[in-house]
C-alpha cells in the first residue's frame, strides 16, 4: 500500500513531475539488470518517452521505495502516481494489452506480419540451436544498413513472433518493417557453413537524378525534399527554389521524415552532394538521390538565369 502523501518527498517529487516513472537499476540507455532492461524495452515499445530513476545512485531512495510501494524488488513502474508493478506484472499487462490502456496508448496492430521464407535446411539448423538452448528463442535484428543479426536468447515480450518454415523468429519493431519476403537458406562456402540471406528490401545504393529529371519532377507536383549541401556563402550567390540548407536543423527534419520519402541533394557540381546522398542512404533512406552536375548543370541546361560561379 502506498504511504500517505508527504512521507517520502524525494520519491513523490518524481511522481509529481512525470506521468510515467520507472525506478530501475541503471539508466534507460544502459540498464544494469535484465529485469530493468526488459521493462525499458516494453515501455519503449508502447510510449514515446518516460522518466527513469537510477536507484543504484541512491541506496536510501531504493530502500524507501520498497516501503513506499510495499514492493520488495526493482524495477518498479508508476503511472499517474499509481504503482503498476514490477517486471513480471508489467510483462503480463503488456501481453494482455492492459498496459497500453493504462498508458493511454492504442495497442499496436500485429495482425499483419511480414512473410518470411525459410528453407527446410535452414529450419532444421534453427530448430537444433533452439532445442539446445532450452526455453530460449531465435531473435533476428535487421539494422538500418540491412545487416542481419541472429541470436538465441530469452523471449522478449516487446518483439513480434513470426512463424516461418515451421520455426519461430522474433523481431523488434524496426526489423519487422525490413523483413518483408525475407528469404533464409543455408550456404557452404570457403567462409564456412552458415545462413544465406536474401532481403528484397535492400536497395542497391543511392541514385542519381539529372537536372532534366528534377525539372520534370518539379512540374509533376510529386512530393520530394531538396537539400542544398553547399555553404551559406554559396547560397547567397545562387540557389534552387524551395531548397533547404543541409544544416543541423535540416538533419533533424530528415530524422522525422518517412524513410521512403524522396530526398534529393545538390551542391555546385555534384561531388559533395554525392557524399550526402550516400550518407542518408546508409541511414535507411532508400529514396536518396544525388543531383548530377549540381546547380551548375541546372544553370546550363534548365535555367540560365541562375548565376554560375
Amino acid at each position: 500500500m502506498v504511504k500517505e502523501k508527504g512521507s517520502y518527498p524525494r520519491i513523490e517529487e518524481h511522481l509529481e513531475q512525470h506521468n510515467i516513472v520507472l525506478f530501475m537499476k541503471g539508466s534507460k540507455a544502459t540498464p544494469q539488470c535484465g529485469f530493468s532492461a526488459k521493462v525499458v524495452n516494453i515501455l519503449e515499445e508502447v510510449v514515446d518517452g518516460f522518466h527513469s530513476v537510477d536507484v543504484l545512485l541512491d541506496p536510501q531512495l531504493r530502500e524507501d521505495l520498497k516501503i513506499f510501494s510495499d514492493w520488495p524488488t526493482i524495477p518498479q513502474l508508476f503511472v499517474n502516481k499509481e504503482f503498476i508493478g514490477g517486471c513480471d506484472l508489467v510483462e503480463q499487462l503488456f501481453i494482455s494489452g492492459e498496459l497500453h490502456e493504462q498508458l493511454g496508448e492504442e495497442k499496436n496492430d500485429r495482425s499483419t506480419v511480414p512473410k518470411i521464407h525459410v528453407s527446410e535446411e535452414a529450419a532444421a539448423v534453427i530448430k537444433q540451436g533452439v532445442d539446445r538452448s532450452g526455453n530460449e528463442v531465435l531473435h533476428l535484428t535487421i539494422d538500418e544498413s540491412f545487416n542481419h543479426d541472429f541470436k538465441i536468447g530469452p523471449k522478449d515480450p516487446s518483439r513480434t513472433c513470426v512463424l516461418a518454415g515451421g520455426v519461430e523468429i522474433h523481431l523488434d519493431r524496426d526489423s519487422l518493417d525490413r523483413a518483408s519476403n525475407l528469404r533464409i537458406g543455408m550456404i557452404d562456402s570457403d567462409k564456412g557453413y552458415g545462413f544465406e540471406i536474401f532481403n528484397p528490401n535492400v536497395a542497391s545504393g543511392f541514385k542519381d537524378i539529372s537536372v532534366q529529371e528534377l525539372k520534370e519532377l518539379e512540374d509533376s507536383g510529386e512530393e520530394f525534399f531538396l537539400f542544398d549541401v553547399r555553404t551559406v556563402e554559396e547560397r547567397k550567390i545562387a540557389c534552387l527554389q524551395n531548397s533547404i540548407l543541409l544544416d543541423e536543423s535540416a538533419v533533424e527534419t530528415i530524422k522525422n521524415i518517412d524513410q521512403d520519402t524522396r530526398l534529393i541533394f545538390y551542391c555546385h557540381s555534384g561531388v559533395r552532394s554525392q557524399e550526402a546522398a550516400k550518407y542518408f542512404f546508409d541511414k535507411g533512406y532508400t529514396q536518396s538521390f544525388n543531383l548530377v552536375g549540381g546547380i551548375d548543370a541546372w544553370s546550363v541546361y534548365v535555367d540560365p538565369t541562375i548565376p554560375r560561379y
